[in-house]
């Protein structure tokens, strides 16, 4: 999971590894989205997910240049950006199904959420530019484009494995309290 969050290539990984951002979360860590929304929010995100968080952009941009191969994609925890509540007939912004640790959420600025396609199309001619629907199965479309994203990249189901993660790590935390606590009992049985 962490290494689909930073990516893969070696350029960036080392390069993040230079400028001591390696520790520095990722957007994925910082999202939590309502159950069932979670391949809508991978398709508009995309390889943002593995976004390395800092704390100001301009504090980082000077080191940009040294980074001679690879893909990178830096996010600002601190950023000011109004939020986006604006609706869209019937449908809200995506981004009231997601909470972020973030202050800004200008990433899903202009993206609507729809149950379904039938329900997307009715209203995607009510779009403006730079508007876009995206369904809760991840069909994303515009005015005049749609993108369908099935699973062949290495970032699907991130967020579903974050959460599972989350999960699992509270599950062992509650088992190894579990397991210490009946240590303690036995070790009372036995003196």
């Amino acid at each position: 999971l962490k290494q689909a969050a930073i990516g893969q290539d070696t350029g960036t990984l080392n390069w993040v590894e230079q400028h001591h951002l390696q520790n520095n979360s990722r957007l994925v860590e910082n999202l939590k989205v309502a159950s069932g929304w979670e391949k809508a929010v991978e398709t508009v995100l995309g390889d943002a997910l593995q976004a390395v968080c800092v704390d100001k952009l301009d504090s980082i941009t000077s080191l940009l240049d040294s980074l001679e191969q690879g893909s990178l994609i830096l996010m600002e925890t601190d950023s000011t950006a109004e939020a986006f509540n604006d609706q869209l007939g019937q449908l809200e912004p995506l981004n009231q199904k997601v909470q972020s640790g973030l202050t800004g959420s200008a990433v899903l600025h202009g993206v609507y959420a729809a149950e379904t396609l039938d329900q997307g199309l009715i209203f995607r001619k009510q779009l403006k530019a730079g508007e876009s629907i995206v369904t809760r199965d991840g069909l994303w479309l515009s005015m005049d484009w749609i993108k369908v994203s099935r699973a062949a990249d290495s970032y699907a189901g991130v967020l579903e494995r974050q959460q599972e993660l989350e999960q699992l790590t509270c599950a062992i935390e509650t088992l190894e309290l579990t397991v210490e606590n009946q240590k303690k009992e036995q070790e009372q049985i036995h003196s």
